[in-house]
């Protein structure tokens, strides 16, 4: 057994512990499952073999998680979802509370968000970006760097991981540029955080670059 298929059977031993024995073909909250098992919690694990709406979610055929009360936890669209002033293209896996708030979410490929491009990668192992419950974007990880509100910032996977307060200004990021604010002067590698108004309020030393992803 390789890394990869050990670190997969972890995974799916630790969703599924406390669940009751796997059932087919049964509907769960409504909703049809080819294979499903149900927490004690009532946190329900299943797959659809088809294309299927969950409380107004297009859900495509793979892996569901409910909440107990029957609203869809983790599941991967179908078809395009309206979020604030944004638009999560079809084939992103989502994760929401159990209001239905969308929490947030792996893309399939790099999308335009606010304006912003966030890197996809896909599938509930990827890269994720988060929101606000208004659908303001929260954190993102860059294609590459970008410019906010004046200050550049570092893309990469593993320290290019960029905030935003609920208004869209930045709260926090690694800086890919020296940058001169208030009178003090930040050095580039830093991460740095701003409050809603663009001051910063904390800094934290270089970072190193390892593992820093172009276009």
């Amino acid at each position: 057994m390789n890394a990869r298929t050990l670190i997969s059977v972890l995974v799916l031993g630790l969703a599924t512990n406390g669940c009751t024995e796997w059932q087919r073909n049964v509907t769960l909250n409504g909703v049809p499952f080819c294979r499903a098992t149900v927490r004690e919690d009532g946190y329900v694990l299943g797959l659809l073999s088809r294309e299927t709406v969950v409380q107004g979610r297009p859900c495509a055929p793979g892996w569901l998680h409910l909440h107990a009360n029957g609203v869809a936890a983790a599941f991967t669209s179908a078809q395009p979802i309206a979020l604030g002033t944004s638009l999560l293209p079809g084939g992103t896996w989502i994760r929401q509370d159990a209001r239905g708030t969308i929490q947030f979410c792996a893309f399939p490929a790099a999308t335009a968000i606010q304006g912003q491009a966030c890197r996809g990668t896909g599938g509930s192992k990827g890269v994720t970006t988060a929101f606000y419950a208004s659908g303001a974007l929260k954190t993102f990880f860059p294609v590459r760097a970008v410019v906010i509100d004046g200050v550049t910032c570092r893309g990469g996977l593993l320290n290019g991981w960029i905030a935003l307060h609920e208004n869209g200004r930045l709260q926090s990021g690694v800086l890919d540029a020296d940058l001169e604010r208030d009178g003090r002067r930040y050095r580039r590698g830093e991460r740095v955080e701003f409050d809603r108004e663009g001051h910063v309020t904390r800094r934290s030393e270089p970072v190193l670059d390892t593992f820093t992803v172009g276009a």
